[in-house]
């Protein structure tokens, strides 16, 4: 059981991760839309 739960944690940790990471990308695509625009 431990072990499930361990890996249910993991896999949250990893989504998190990859929410900031996309929420930075984003945000440099932003940025990088705005300087070229302007």
């Amino acid at each position: 059981y431990r072990d499930i739960e361990f890996n249910i944690l993991h896999i949250k940790d990893v989504i998190n991760l990859l929410s900031l990471a996309t929420n930075f990308i984003v945000i440099l695509a932003t940025n990088f839309i705005v300087v070229a625009v302007y």
